[in-house]
This record gives structure tokens, C-alpha cells and sequence, in this order.
């Protein structure tokens, strides 16, 4: 290694930027598409992990940053908010009738929909879940990020006091 180069990351050091929190929200605004249940409990927890370093000071966001993430997280929710009286119903199945058939394909839908923490219902409450952690750990990071930028007047202040 050449003298004078850091291989420790940010996010080891502790800033208020490190590199996971970053990428995490990076990836929240730049990278929609398909999610499954897996993608779903992973993206909650790496929110909740958010939240754990904003509340540790370990993550700060300006305020433009915090409101962009913010809106993207905001389209998720109001979507899904609109979607729960659609899911209420696909959760009763679908009326195909009382016969055998009918019976064993609404016991699969239902399933699909709401039959364990791989179906649809389940894996929508965890990105809501995720979603409102996201948004509880910007709101912090940006209290964060504005207390770090009072600081850093005050001591610049105390250098060069104003005449």
C-alpha cells in the first residue's frame, strides 16, 4: 500500500456518511423493479439498519437529499395504501363456484396471496414496514446533518468571530 492511503471505509470510521447508507438509499431511488418475499424482508431490515445508524449519528442527509428519498419512499406507501382494500379481497379468493376444482384453486390463490411469509400480503407489509423505517431514519438523518452543520458554523465562528 502507498504511504498515505486509507483503507479504512467511512462507514467504519463512523461519519455521518458512510458508504452502507449511502448505497442503500442510492439503491432505493435508482434501482425499482420486481420484489419478492426474500427482497422484501432484506430490504426492512437494511432499513431498520438505516434507522440504527441515524439514531447513533451515523448518518446524516441534507435536506434536499432527505426530501428526494423521502418522495420515493412516499410513492411505495400511498400505493400500497390504495391497494389494501384490493388485497382484503383477493385474501377471501376468488368465487369460482362450490364444485372441487373451484375449491382447490381458491385454496391456491388464497395461498399465493396470504399463506405464509412468501406470499403476496406479507411481503408487501415488510416493504410498508421497511418503507416507514426509511423514511423515520431520513427525517433523523437530516436532524443529524443539521446539527452537524450547526456545529461546524459555531466552531468556524469561534476561528473568525464576525465583527
Amino acid at each position: 500500500m502507498p504511504d498515505g492511503f486509507d483503507t479504512q471505509s467511512r462507514a467504519e470510521k463512523g461519519t455521518p456518511a458512510g458508504d452502507a447508507s449511502g448505497s442503500f438509499l442510492a439503491g432505493i431511488v435508482a434501482e425499482p423493479g420486481p420484489v419478492d418475499a426474500a427482497t422484501a424482508s432484506v430490504f426492512r431490515s437494511n432499513a431498520e439498519q438505516v434507522k440504527s445508524l441515524a439514531k447513533q449519528g451515523k448518518f446524516a442527509v441534507n435536506e434536499a437529499g432527505g426530501e428526494h428519498a423521502k418522495r420515493a419512499a412516499r410513492v411505495y406507501l400511498d400505493g400500497y395504501a390504495s391497494m389494501k382494500f384490493g388485497l382484503a379481497q383477493l385474501k377471501e379468493g376468488p368465487a369460482l363456484g362450490q364444485g372441487p376444482y373451484a375449491q382447490t384453486v381458491k385454496r391456491h390463490v388464497i395461498g399465493m396471496i396470504d399463506g405464509d411469509q412468501r406470499s403476496l400480503v406479507p411481503a408487501a407489509d415488510d416493504m410498508q414496514a421497511g418503507f416507514e423505517a426509511l423514511i423515520e431514519a431520513i427525517d433523523i438523518a437530516m436532524r443529524n446533518y443539521r446539527e452537524t452543520e450547526s456545529a461546524h458554523d459555531q466552531a468556524l465562528r469561534k476561528i473568525n468571530p464576525a465583527k
